[in-house]
């Protein structure tokens, strides 16, 4: 798989998990208001899971584009790294 694909296919599954995240974090909304704790803490822990799923696979693929794009890169040689594809928060 080219880095390209890879890096779409991860950043795609992270949003995936975020529309996710946020489906559950609104029934967790709905749920609490209405007074059912227990459904609002099932779909709170819901939601915190695909959150954290969302982090990891965000982590993934800009580690992973990061090393693709900086594997010559050596300490001596280069002074100029390739941060393209990555968030700016990432960078």
């Amino acid at each position: 798989m080219s880095l390209t694909q890879e890096y779409f296919k991860l950043r795609e599954e992270a949003i995936e998990h975020a529309v996710l995240r946020n489906k559950f974090f609104q029934r967790a909304t709905e749920s609490y208001l209405k007074g059912d704790r227990a459904n609002a803490k099932y779909y709170s822990t819901q939601g915190r899971y695909h959150d954290q799923r969302m982090i990891e696979l965000h982590e993934q693929a800009s580690e992973e584009m990061f090393l693709r794009r900086n594997q010559n890169l050596s300490a001596h040689d280069q002074k100029v790294i390739d941060l393209h594809g990555l968030h700016v928060d990432e960078g």
